[in-house]
């Protein structure tokens, strides 16, 4: 849907890391929303979604299978 219509989602730049060294979030995807570490932001996150909008693109798909 993101690729069809940008709208549909609203991004977040934000320093995001998969922690593989711990035991406590292994293989968690660790994202700083609120900048509290204060790296470099290298990620742009979906913090929302426009659901009305997102099941519209995806009905409109489905449906142009049908003609």
């Amino acid at each position: 849907a993101y690729l069809i219509d940008p709208s549909v989602v609203t991004l977040k730049k934000m320093n995001t890391r998969i922690d593989i060294r711990s035991t406590d979030s292994y293989g968690r995807t660790n994202c700083d929303y609120f900048d509290y570490l204060g790296y470099e932001k290298n990620a742009n996150v979906a913090i929302d979604v426009d659901v009305e909008k997102y099941w519209d693109i995806v009905e409109k798909g489905i449906r142009s299978y049908n003609d």
